[in-house]
């Protein structure tokens, strides 16, 4: 139907023209592949090296207790920075509180260095929530707002099937070393961080205050 075909046209359209949104995005699924492939393999990490029980496991895990807590308390702040510094800078300042929380993962020898990584990584998502939001329609000209949230979706969705995958092939290849895996997690989002200060700029349409 010719609906579809113009939502698909659509779609190209914007990857094709507006480069600082094709940008963005690239570094967002940058980040977004790496995070996601981390997700699972933190709760196996918990479970299989560190040797908690289900019941301390479920503090530390993503989207765990101590992450929950951190967000919740943050969230706030994120609001106020993210008007105060727009959508490119606020990935930045988030993707390297996520990417110091893996660091940590990676020499994470107990409950307390878990948690810790865990309150770190769950400062960054709180702000990664808000861009993964509302943070493509900062880029959106007044009345294409739908077709660059469709964009965003769908590369959201792709990057959601290939990282748990791509995660687990890395750790099968390396002998299952978590060590590596974690650095490997914070060295591409500290790359995308780099990515969006050096290369993205801030758009000329900013969204309302979100705070």
């Amino acid at each position: 139907p010719p609906g579809r075909t113009n939502r698909f046209l659509s779609f190209l359209e914007v990857v094709r023209h507006d480069r600082p949104f094709r940008r963005f995005q690239f570094f967002q699924f940058w980040l977004g592949v790496a995070n996601l492939a981390a997700m699972p393999m933190i709760a196996v990490y918990a479970r299989e090296e560190l040797a908690l029980d289900v019941d301390l496991a479920v503090l530390v895990v993503s989207w765990g207790v101590f992450e929950q807590a951190a967000a919740l308390v943050s969230v706030r702040f994120h609001g106020r920075l993210h008007d105060r510094i727009g959508v490119v800078r606020h990935r930045v300042v988030t993707s390297v509180f996520m990417a110091a929380g893996f660091i940590v993962w990676a020499f994470s020898g107990s409950l307390g260095t878990a948690a810790v990584a865990g309150i770190l990584i769950g400062l960054g998502r709180a702000g990664g929530q808000i861009i993964w939001m509302i943070g493509s329609l900062a880029f959106a000209p007044s009345g294409r707002e739908s077709e660059y949230a469709g964009v965003h979706t769908f590369l959201t969705g792709v990057r959601g099937i290939l990282a748990p995958l791509g995660g687990l092939w890395f750790l099968e290849a390396t002998g299952f070393d978590y060590t590596l895996f974690f650095l490997v997690v914070s060295a591409l989002i500290l790359t995308s961080a780099l990515g969006n200060a050096l290369f993205v700029r801030e758009p000329a349409v900013a969204p309302g205050p979100v705070s």
